[in-house]
């Protein structure tokens, strides 16, 4: 699989975050089984592939519907 590069990510509430690839998929994964006993000083380092694959395709939640 060719490698997918991020664009953006929008962190939301209960530890997920929203992220937008460069090929205009849109995924929301979750990270609080990453989270555990989470360092704040540290920080978490997911492989996009890992997010592409697993996360959930969504709509863009930054376009308002009518």
């Amino acid at each position: 699989m060719m490698m997918k590069s991020v664009v953006q990510v929008i962190p939301q509430d209960n530890y997920t975050v929203v992220v937008y690839f460069d090929d205009g998929k849109i995924k929301l994964y979750d990270m609080s089984p990453l989270v555990g006993n989470f360092d704040p000083y540290n920080c978490l380092d997911i492989d996009p592939l890992q997010i592409y694959e697993a996360g959930k395709d969504v709509k863009d939640p930054l376009i308002q519907s009518a």
